[in-house]
């Protein structure tokens, strides 16, 4: 028996495993296979490790783990996060709790961008800092280079979490005024040909990336909506729906797909051995941002590297073809989960009117013939139902 995997990572795999002495068994294999997923293969944009390949590691090396004294498994986290936790102002933001989750992961990058400095001593000086590219000679990941300012809601939600703190002044707050907003229509151009969306679906190695994928190319919902809400209880088999929370309108919303994709979701759910009212995907909206990213530079599909894009051209997508298939803007606003009213939104950054469907619809050109949506969906199903057969046993349940 031969397992591949350096003395370091084996180490690190029995770190997170705990052994119980009355069963005489080993716990815990989910957390190490997370673990060890974060820190080794993730960075390098690999897939999990196998659980059998833990379940050998133990056979092999379990005994001579014991005669060392097995370890509490431990949280690794940057001491810039832990120094963060133990500032006046983290408590503050907890405390708020409607906002608080988002108050602290913004307020956590700016704590490392200011070197670690408390925030209830920020001037103006040190939000003035944060409106610029460079920060003591290292790049603003907050600074967009197309408005040549930070993000205007990065900006809001650092004011919003800094009125929470007694300390901070109106003139403080003042420094991240008349921030500048993206041009209209610069984000027209973030969708995928259907050539980069083959060989996305063909490259993706997680088959709960690759469910993400498949159905936000049918709903065009927004990412987070898609992860944190969508539960196994909400999905209508018979009626080709999974009902999808919408926080601007505060319902669930039904959201139709083919039945091929509805098949693809019982056939997931069942592999992977998730309950009745569970999630159906196990990580957040960032989490797929970052791994659509990273297939991005390794296809060499630019637009799934663009700052502030990720999973949200998967949005894009949905939006432009689905005009471009004959479905009317009505529908693709209540399939993508957009406010009412929200066309003209709609038509300014998310769809792209391609001059092929002027000519076709104005001049009555026709070159070929233009395809449904169903059309359009059906083409991508043999390449995901192959992509998920070669890879369905690599990712257990989390």
């Amino acid at each position: 028996m031969v397992i591949r995997i350096s003395v370091d990572e084996a180490e690190f795999i029995f770190e997170h495993l705990k052994y119980d002495k009355k069963t005489g068994k080993w716990k815990g294999e989910v957390e190490a296979q997370t673990a060890h997923y974060e820190k080794y293969r993730k960075p390098l944009g690999k897939p999990q490790m196998d659980r059998k390949t833990i379940d050998k590691l133990i056979a092999l090396k379990g005994s001579e783990w014991l005669e060392k004294g097995t370890l509490k498994p431990k949280k690794i986290e940057p001491r810039y996060v832990s120094e963060f936790k133990q500032s006046e102002a983290w408590l503050k933001f907890w405390q708020h709790h409607r906002y608080a989750k988002r108050y602290l992961a913004v307020m956590k990058e700016v704590f490392k961008l200011l070197e670690n400095k408390e925030p209830m001593d920020y001037t103006r000086a040190d939000l003035e800092k944060l409106r610029t590219p460079m920060i003591d000679g290292r790049d603003n990941p907050l600074y967009l280079p197309l408005t040549k300012d930070i993000e205007e809601h990065i900006a809001g939600t650092i004011r919003s979490a800094l009125k929470v703190l007694p300390t901070t002044t109106t003139y403080t707050l003042d420094a991240l005024k008349g921030i500048k907003k993206r041009p209209r229509g610069t984000r027209k151009g973030w969708w995928l040909k259907d050539d980069e969306t083959k060989r996305l679906l063909e490259a993706i190695e997680e088959p709960h990336v690759l469910l993400f994928t498949v159905l936000e190319l049918q709903c065009g919902g927004r990412p987070e909506a898609l992860v944190r809400h969508t539960k196994t209880d909400r999905i209508r088999y018979e009626k080709n729906v999974i009902e999808m929370y919408e926080t601007k309108r505060l319902a669930y919303t039904p959201r139709k797909f083919h039945p091929k994709t509805m098949e693809f979701v019982k056939r997931y759910i069942s592999d992977m051995n998730i309950g009745l009212g569970e999630r159906l995907l196990p990580f957040d909206g960032m989490y797929y941002t970052e791994r659509l990213k990273a297939y991005g530079k390794k296809l060499g599909i630019p637009l799934l590297e663009t700052k502030g894009a990720g999973a949200y051209i998967l949005r894009h997508t949905f939006a432009t073809q689905a005009c471009e298939h004959g479905v009317s803007l009505d529908v693709v606003v209540k399939q993508g989960g957009w406010a009412e009213g929200e066309v003209r939104s709609l038509l300014a950054h998310y769809v792209e009117i391609l001059e092929e469907k002027m000519d076709r619809e104005l001049l009555g050109v026709v070159t070929e013939k233009p395809k449904s949506f169903q059309e359009w969906i059906e083409q991508f199903i043999p390449i995901w139902e192959k992509r998920y057969g070669e890879i369905r046993k690599i990712t257990l349940k989390k």
